[in-house]
């Protein structure tokens, strides 16, 4: 139950819903002077809503516990943070973060799948990691480089996405994960069908516009 009301509460946050927002932000806020303030099971769901919500300032804020902390399972909440922020520059820094010594190589292809999940980061991850590919390969090697193309690919959701993918293998091989590539493929074939499928009857429920 306890990890259930975590998953609840950082559902409602993450899509707006106010009341969970501001409480998520003054409970953070209480958080930075003194993190015991914080309920463990509640602190991913707060970290997240925070990012989702948050601008420079709780940016900063969340970064500087990032290095305060020394616990990696709190580091590791944390990031989830970072990686659910929705402005271009501070996804950036999130993705730019990564590669350097204050994540662990172990860690870097795990902290990889929150951002390509966050609909406001998943392209900028996969441009990311193509832009970065060899870097990748000097940390993990072929034979575990293919863990981290379902993190940054499968949540894509368009057909020039999959011809992306598809592109980008066809000229960097990595036979040890054909399956995992094609799964990924696969992946992004759905999400685009569902999309191209419910967009009209969704836009028309929410009284919002398509997107193009």
């Amino acid at each position: 139950m306890k990890i259930l009301r975590g998953l609840l509460l950082a559902a409602l946050g993450t899509h707006g819903h106010e009341p969970t927002v501001d409480e998520a932000k003054t409970r953070f806020s209480l958080a930075l002077s003194d993190l015991e303030t914080l309920n463990p099971d509640l602190r991913a769901a707060v970290y997240r809503i925070v990012g989702s919500a948050g601008g420079e300032k709780e940016y900063e804020e969340l970064l500087a516990l990032y290095h305060k902390v020394d616990a990696q399972e709190e580091k590791n909440r944390i990031y989830n943070g970072l990686a659910a922020f929705r402005e271009p520059e501070l996804v950036k820094r999130t993705l730019d973060f990564l590669l350097t010594g204050d994540v662990r190589d172990q860690d870097k292809y795990i902290y990889l799948r929150p951002l390509g999940a966050n609909p406001h980061a998943g392209k900028a991850t996969w441009q990311f990691t193509k832009e970065r590919w060899g870097r990748f390969g000097e940390i993990y090697g072929t034979k575990q480089l293919g863990r981290i193309i379902p993190a940054v690919a499968s949540n894509l959701s368009s057909p020039e996405d999959e011809a992306d993918v598809r592109a980008f293998f066809e000229a960097h091989p990595l036979p040890e994960a054909k399956r995992t590539i094609a799964q990924t493929l696969e992946s992004i074939r759905i999400n685009s069908a569902l999309y191209l499928r419910e967009r009209d009857s969704l836009a028309e429920y929410f009284s919002v516009p398509v997107l193009s």
